[in-house]
């Protein structure tokens, strides 16, 4: 189980030259374990975390995002948005929670940099579901504009149009003791 997890995420975490129409489905969505926890993506270029809690029979999440590369970074908390500054430009990060039940949530951000020389803006729409033992999750692209620059310029949708997230903890972990 742990080789085919492993492998999960190598093939939906860095697809390289492949297209968006040949990349395979993840498996069958699973009724198996709970939102409830600490969840992580890892790539090459930057980390995430989602911290997951049920209230009141209501999914919440909270986003957390660094970018390995560049240093930009931002934590939503529980109310799903943050304002940051990155290279003396204001970002600004909304994530919407539009429906979740007990195995699939979704929804979508709207993320904006205003930055002079390369200003960026990205709206997404994404299904999040869990697969397997309930332990892994994938989030689904259904719809992604990004553009950046002046004069702007729309970068399609990214080859890698799948990210798995897997389950570190069922309870509220640091991002400090994640496994990145």
């Amino acid at each position: 189980m742990l080789a085919t997890v492993a492998c999960l995420c190598v093939s939906l975490g860095s697809i390289s030259a492949q297209t968006r129409e040949s990349v395979p489905e993840p498996p069958a969505r699973s009724d198996a374990g709970s939102w409830d926890g600490t969840w992580y993506h890892v790539s090459r270029d930057y980390k995430i975390a989602l911290w997951l809690r049920s209230v009141d029979g209501h999914v919440e999440m909270r986003w957390r995002y660094f970018h390995n590369g560049s240093l930009e970074g931002f934590d939503t908390a529980w109310s799903l948005q943050t304002d940051y500054v990155f290279s003396g430009a204001l970002g600004r990060f909304e994530l919407t929670l539009d429906e979740a039940d007990a195995a699939t949530i979704r929804g979508g951000w709207n993320w904006r940099l205003a930055r002079e020389d390369q200003p960026r803006r990205e709206t997404v729409k994404f299904r999040l579901y869990r697969i397997l033992d309930g332990r892994t999750a994938v989030l689904v692209f259904d719809e992604y504009e990004r553009v950046v620059g002046v004069p702007e310029s729309e970068i399609p949708l990214p080859r890698q149009y799948q990210w798995a997230f897997i389950k570190a903890s069922n309870r509220q972990v640091r991002w400090d003791e994640l496994p990145f």
